[in-house]
């Protein structure tokens, strides 16, 4: 700013007192690499720099160009990022704004105020004075990054899934995102987003009539209304399409939350009377839009609103505020001449229109509420079509008694605004317009409609539509003769009911597309052979606006039918024939509610592979029906949101293995009379009732099923058994399902449910693990619960499991899990040989076991080492890690483990950021190697090490905060595991270490060979004669009866001699005498397990002499 015109602010600064500090920050970098990235502005490239504030250096920083439009702006914002010590606050990470479209400096800042002081989770701002290399670079607004340092401080669990809606018109919400390229994962970066598609699949799908129960049943209602109230308020224009957060509370309270992100276009920055609502030509974000649809959630803003504008968004409330900043910032914006102010009248006037807006804004909403057209529904297109085209749309119902008119535009331009290239139709009264097909070219088009009144206009929902024309070919009714449809005649059209005469196969080519128009029913007594590809598969569509959906069927006929590669979107298929039928890579999805059966099969010889069946979570249609077939396969396939996914009826014989079966409305697997049916290597999750139900319905009770090696999670009964059906199962793991398997009867006179079950893990169960009615008898050996003591059988534990993640689905086994070697021993071995484990997956003990087992993630100011991690080879072999490689969170970061490296057998490595400063600092280690380049956050981070194949060995989140020792934050002590045969991703199994500055590459300072929270109690347990010789006595006093586990283990946590494995005894005192002359002259431990329904765990420490 060049020119200075005081007077308007020393009229605005008269009674004001205040501070006129901003505090002020000092990069400094290679000015040639700063010219570098300001050239290249729409790189994001990172360069080297240290920052000074209040007098403090912080050396290992990094700066890039940050924003979207804005950083072609002059004036460049700035991201700043922490890779070694912590800013203040442990913050590793901050934004500088130059806030250089905003001529008040304020709009931002206001806007952020006003959402925190209304309650809503926000990121935080403050003015700063920028210095880069000396020179003043201008006044910008500090900017707090929103991720796992952002929820922690709110009380959010950083565990939780954080999206950020990162690029323009792909991130609304909106069937029409791209998740790859239009959110950016914040957390967890390495575990997929399905949750997310998951989220815009149910906003895309559910009816008005039950959407407002959808939101508060998946979202904190109230936190979503005070988002949508807070953004209409101040007019934020720039979100809904971009620039803001989306995060899964999945481990608390389970509900989704709207997070707020980058308001410089607020405050009325376009117009000060901005619309509470927006029209566009891009895809509208569901819960905005229908915030406006539906009454119920409109009427919650509008209260909302009214509250708001009632307390923090007042005159009386912000202009002091507003006051105070002009005396503060005055300086900073007179000196600051990278900005978009001329002079001090330009800035005024911003503040000004700032006052003005927060003057009118809640009587202009008031005054636009009664008169402004609601938004309404359109029919959405999407598809190729060949003839006529009928657009459709809801009509506009308020405002009432008014005349409203429609206005439809469509282009094959994405910019529907562009009337030069739009057609445009005005003044329409009806809510449907049809388009000639002589009017049209080929190609993509784009459509609109909106309801205009009163002078305004509002687009319906959803605005974003598409259709594409080609002129196609129309079949002709009947087929009687063996008839090829190839890409070259695509698109086709069946537009009456079709039949293919029992003499006719149809076949359809790859890339050919056919469109079943209308109540189109199509009967083929042929055969079908449908030969998509992987490149260009077939589609196969409704277009149909009735209530029975477009259904083909094929009947007896003169011979097999195949269908590969295929894509069928709302059409239904029922095979009511004896001749063999192969479905192979092949799709099939509906977004309707129709009373029907997707995929039904009667009587053939069923065979379907690699397919996906995704419905809409409701009642209709149902999943895939087979009945009264002589064989069934279902195999490595996908199931999402369907009733009963897959259901054999009277099947003689069938096989369900390997598919992935996700949120049934009822059942995922529905078995119904039928004989010897395999059901394995599935994956069942959050079905409403059964994962699997194993019954009769009057076709007689299942038997010989055997059912083994699945993964059923999150449903009312993992396995139910009933009416005389009869199952043997084997090697399953069920977790946090209401309960595990039930045998009972259900129909009357039914009889009830016969189970074996064998080597299971029934995990989490939130009412029983297993139950058995007066009806049903069931038998459970070498079997383990966490939340039930299952006292009648053989080998049955009750223990943790140890799995290695089941917050994110990970059933493996952890090394130290009680499951390994422990199921029936009858059983058949495990792949690696060994005895069979307990569970679905089992354990590889021939994979070599590292444990990260010492951390540095802080060094003491006075001790700087840079960050180290030490690894720990617990197997009694060297241990070749060659291109292992370690991560941090991000999985951009990445250390890869050079050929050659070896771990030895109870041996350490340590990796390091700094060779150089290690060996400085710890000149006696030899076993390290570096560099890696990354830091790690000292406010806690996720550590990952993953074998050659990429499969993950160990991981774990340290946290600076409780339950997780803080001394390691920045003291000089290092986080040290306490025993490497603990569970090293629970706080209580790390310590600080004793010493200063850790013990990289040799025993940690706090080992135990025992867990801290063992008792060590010789009333309850004792040894004698202690010291012992070449025999001695174990007394041991059970309070009640239970399982017992008794072993002698070495200081390493080793067993070296089983006495008692998992046997039941009596309360009371019990002797055992055991033969100790093959033990070694050592000290060594005695430790007693109890398996209560509260697990007892003792120890006694036993020295052996010769």
């Amino acid at each position: 700013m060049r020119t200075y015109i005081f007077s308007a602010i020393i009229i605005a600064l008269m009674n004001v007192n205040v501070s006129l500090a901003v505090d002020e920050y000092y990069l400094t970098c290679d000015p040639a690499k700063l010219q570098e990235i300001i050239d290249k502005y729409n790189e994001d490239i990172y360069i080297d720099a240290t920052l000074t504030f209040n007098g403090k250096t912080w050396q290992d920083v990094q700066i890039r160009i940050r924003g979207q439009d804005t950083r072609a702006y002059p004036k460049k914002p700035l991201k700043v990022k922490f890779n070694g010590e912590a800013f203040l606050d442990d913050i590793d990470e901050f934004n500088f704004n130059a806030e250089y479209g905003d001529k008040s400096y304020m709009r931002q800042y206001l806007s952020s105020r006003i959402m925190i002081e209304s309650g809503l989770d926000c990121f935080r701002t403050s003015h700063a004075r920028l210095y880069i290399n000396g020179e003043y670079y201008g006044l910008y607004l500090k900017i707090e990054q929103v991720g796992k340092r952002f929820l922690r401080d709110r009380g959010l669990n950083d565990d939780g899934n954080l999206y950020k809606a990162s690029l323009q018109n792909l991130s609304c919400l909106s069937k029409w995102d791209n998740l790859e390229l239009g959110w950016e994962k914040k957390t967890n970066e390495g575990q997929g987003n399905e949750d997310l598609a998951e989220l815009i699949r149910k906003l895309d799908v559910e009816p008005d009539a039950t959407f407002y129960n959808l939101m508060h049943d998946i979202f904190d209602y109230n936190q979503m209304i005070n988002f949508l109230a807070l953004n209409i308020v101040i007019a934020n224009t720039s979100t809904y399409y971009h620039n803001y957060f989306m995060y899964n509370d999945m481990y608390g309270t389970q509900k989704w939350l709207i997070l707020p992100w980058d308001m410089d276009k607020s405050m009325g920055a376009w117009w000060p009377n901005n619309l509470y609502n927006s029209n566009s030509s891009r895809p509208d974000n569901p819960i905005y839009e229908k915030s406006f649809l539906l009454e119920q959630i409109f009427s919650d803003v509008r209260k909302r609103i009214d509250t708001i504008c009632s307390t923090v968004f007042t005159e009386n409330h912000l202009f002091p505020i507003i006051d105070s900043l002009i005396a503060e910032l005055t300086p900073s914006v007179i000196e600051d001449t990278h900005d978009n102010i001329s002079d001090t009248s330009q800035w005024m006037a911003g503040i000004g229109m700032n006052k003005y807006f927060i003057q009118a804004r809640y009587s202009k909403l008031n005054e636009q509420y009664p008169i402004i057209p609601r938004v309404f529904r359109v029919e959405s297109t999407n598809g190729t079509y060949t003839g006529d085209i009928k657009l459709v749309w809801h009509p506009c119902t308020f405002p009432e008694n008014t005349d409203i008119k429609y206005k439809l535009c469509y282009s094959k331009e994405f910019d529907l605004y562009d009337t030069s290239k739009a057609k445009v139709i005005n003044n329409l009264t009806d809510t449907v317009y049809t388009i000639n097909k002589s009017e049209l070219k080929e190609g993509l088009y784009y459509w609109k409609v909106s309801a205009l009144a009163n002078g305004y206009e509002t687009d319906g929902y959803d605005n974003f539509n598409k259709f594409t024309f080609k002129n196609g070919t129309i079949l002709q009714c009947p087929i009687t003769q063996n008839t090829i449809l190839t890409k070259e005649g695509s698109p086709y059209t069946i537009d009456c009911d079709m039949e293919v005469v029992n003499t006719a196969t149809l076949t359809i080519n790859n890339g050919v597309e056919l469109y079943i128009l209308n109540n189109s029913q199509v009967n083929i007594n042929g055969s079908l052979r449908i030969e998509g590809t992987k490149e260009e598969p077939v589609l196969i569509k409704s277009i149909s606006n009735d209530t029975t959906g477009n259904l083909i069927t094929l009947s007896i006929g003169s011979g097999n039918s195949s269908i590969k590669f295929a894509d069928f979107e709302n059409v239904f298929i029922y095979f009511n024939t004896s001749s063999d039928i192969l479905i192979e890579d092949s799709k099939f999805n509906y977004t309707k509610e129709i009373n029907r059966i997707s995929l039904f099969g009667a009587g053939c010889i069923f065979t379907m592979r690699r397919c996906s069946l995704i419905g809409q979570g409701k009642r209709y249609p149902e999943g895939m029906i087979i009945l009264s077939s002589p064989k069934a396969i279902v195999e490595d396939s996908y199931f999402n949101s369907i009733f009963d996914a897959v259901e054999y009826i009277k099947v003689a014989s069938g096989i369900i293995q390997n598919n992935l079966i996700k949120n049934s409305t009822d059942d995922g697997i529905d078995l119904n009379g039928g004989d010897e049916i395999v059901i394995s290597y599935n994956k069942i999750f959050n079905s409403i009732d059964k994962g699997i139900s194993i019954g009769n319905d009057s076709y007689g009770g299942a038997k010989q099923i055997t059912v083994e090696r699945n993964i059923i999670v999150g449903c009312n009964t993992a396995i139910g058994i009933k009416d005389s059906a009869e199952a043997n199962i084997i090697n399953n793991t069920f977790y946090n399902n209401n309960s595990g398997i039930m045998c009972f009867e259900k129909n009357i006179n039914g009889g009830g449910g016969f189970a074996v079950i064998k080597n299971c893990i029934i995990s989490n169960s939130k009412t029983k693990s297993y139950g058995v009615d007066e009806k049903s008898i069931a038998t459970v050996t070498y079997t383990l619960s966490n939340t039930d003591y299952l006292k009648d059988g053989v080998g049955n534990m009750f223990a943790e499991p140890q799995f290695e993640d089941p917050a994110n689905n990970n059933f493996n086994l952890k090394r130290n899990s009680p499951c390994i070697n422990k199921g029936d021993p009858a059983s058949p071995k495990d792949p690696d040989g060994s005895r069979a484990d307990i569970g679905a997956i089992p354990f590889n003990s021939s994979q070599v076991q590292i444990v990260i087992n010492e951390i540095n993630y802080n060094s003491s100011a006075d001790f700087e080492t840079e960050d180290w991690v030490e690894f720990y080879n617990p197997e009694k072999t060297d241990a070749d890690i060659s291109d292992w490689y370690f991560r941090d969170e991000d999985d951009a970061h990445n250390f890869v483990f050079p050929k050659g490296t070896t771990i030895h057998e109870d041996g350490y490595l340590v990796i390091c950021r700094d060779k150089t400063i290690f060996s400085s600092k710890y000149p006696s280690v030899t076993n390290f190697l570096g560099n890696f380049e990354f830091g790690f956050n000292a406010a806690g981070e996720k550590l990952r090490l993953y074998n050659q194949e990429g499969v993950i060995i160990d991981s774990l989140t340290y946290d600076d905060k409780l339950p997780w020792p803080e001394e390691p934050d920045g003291t000089g002590v290092t986080l040290e595991l306490i025993n490497p045969t603990l569970d090293n991703s629970k706080p209580e199994s790390w310590k600080a270490s004793l010493v200063q500055h850790g013990t990289p590459g040799e025993q940690n300072s706090v080992f135990t060979g025992i867990e801290d929270e063992i008792t060590i109690n010789t009333s309850l347990l004792k040894v004698s004669p202690n010291p012992i010789d070449d025999n001695a006595d174990i007394e041991f006093n059970l309070q009640q009866a239970g399982r017992v586990s008794l072993g002698i283990y070495d200081m390493n946590g080793r067993l070296v001699s089983s006495i008692i494995d998992n046997k039941f005894y009596d309360s009371g005192n019990h002797n055992v005498n055991i033969i100790t002359s093959n033990l070694s002259q050592q000290v060594y431990y005695c430790k007693l397990e109890v398996f209560y329904p509260n697990q007892m765990v003792v120890c006694v420490p036993v020295v052996r002499i010769k």
